[in-house]
């Protein structure tokens, strides 16, 4: 009898438990005929930058830049510019007696200065005004254009300076001269998207922009004088393009590389000459240059994807080309020039550097080659 009392309490216990935990079960949705669900995930924007860029470089100067000595009596010329040592280099024959400090010694004209657009796509009116101001102490020289064609009057006290700006010439006075000309955007784009550590806009090996070239020259007649010098001052100023500008007539910007799109080892490139494409004897995108080995061979490594080389080729009179395996070598994207393409050759002699057309197109838009010339 105690026995069957234990086994119903037990039995009726296990009931209640069973039916407690059957009661909790969890319902799985994906055997539901309804149901809902949601998922979320955070928004982040990758950045902006603005690809409008209006910038300039400005004109690298010192104080001894536009800073010069006049010298009616020739007392340089015939000391050999013993005051001044080792940096003096007489201008030679044609020598007007006026001198400025030049990264090449002492010469008639100034180095040459560049005002750079490097907007994206704004045009700049630049207008550069140079003024001379008589000297706090002494009595000044006249200032005469005429001197800078007859700087061997020996009858006269006059000193010419002359404010050169894109191709043209005005005399400096004490009221000022100005010469005003438009610095154009490139008409193709010079600029490329970059990662690193961060999003730049900047501009392409090779990139190529309008300059304006500003420098002073100066002559003066050389009748012996105690007369002083003048100051000179030298000032530019930019504004986005305005259909009044009034641009002097004859002015030409030039071009101005400003980012490498090759270097050079064993060797110097003067790009100086308007054939090469750069006026401020940096390397760049032009034809490339006036080459001159300086060790046992020079090295080109080109720097822009875009360039890819194709052939080189090697003409001992500068315009009939052809294959030289022997003084040229070519990896990856180096060229390497022995001398022996360059020692015994004559002035003119050029390397040409060919590319491949990297577009799939069907059509031939392989950059221009670029030439590399002995002087």
């Amino acid at each position: 009898m105690r026995t069957n009392r234990f086994l119903a309490v037990l039995l009726a216990a296990t009931m209640v438990f069973g039916s407690t935990v059957t009661s909790f079960a969890a319902t799985d949705p994906t055997e539901s005929a309804t149901g809902s669900g949601e998922a979320t995930g955070s928004g982040a924007a990758e950045g902006y930058v603005n690809t409008n860029v209006v910038k300039v470089v400005l004109p690298t100067t010192t104080t001894t830049t536009f800073a010069f000595i006049m010298d009616p009596q020739k007392m340089l010329e015939t000391t050999n510019g013993a005051r001044l040592g080792t940096a003096w280099k007489s201008p030679g024959a044609n020598d007007k007696y006026v001198y400025f400090k030049t990264a090449n010694g002492y010469a008639n004209e100034s180095d040459t200065v560049y005002f750079v657009n490097k907007s994206s796509g704004t045009d700049l009116d630049v207008t550069v005004t140079a003024k001379a101001s008589p000297a706090a102490s002494g009595t000044t020289i006249t200032l005469d254009g005429a001197t800078a064609a007859a700087p061997t009057v020996t009858n006269d006290e006059k000193l010419y300076l002359g404010l050169k700006v894109a191709g043209e010439t005005a005399k400096i006075d004490t009221t000022g001269v100005s010469i005003k000309v438009t610095a154009d955007a490139p008409t193709t784009n010079q600029y490329t998207l970059v990662y690193n550590k961060g999003y730049k806009y900047t501009d392409i090996a090779g990139a190529t922009f309008a300059a304006v070239p500003i420098s002073v020259e100066g002559s003066v007649t050389t009748k012996p004088t105690e007369k002083v010098a003048p100051s000179l001052s030298v000032k530019w100023s930019w504004a986005a393009h305005a259909d009044d500008f009034a641009e002097t007539s004859g002015v030409n910007t030039v071009k101005y590389v400003t980012n490498n799109a090759y270097n050079i080892s064993g060797a110097t490139l003067d790009q100086r000459d308007a054939a090469y494409g750069s006026f401020h004897g940096g390397i760049g995108a032009g034809y490339g240059g006036k080459l001159t080995i300086t060790g046992s061979s020079a090295s080109i490594t080109f720097l822009d994807d875009a360039l890819e080389i194709a052939s080189v080729q090697y003409a001992a009179n500068g315009t009939t080309f052809a294959e030289d395996t022997t003084n040229l070598v070519v990896k990856n994207k180096t060229v390497t020039i022995k001398t022996g393409a360059w020692k015994d050759a004559s002035a003119g002699a050029a390397v040409k550097v060919i590319f491949k057309d990297l577009t799939d197109d069907n059509t031939d838009n392989a950059p221009a080659p670029y030439v590399f010339v002995k002087p």
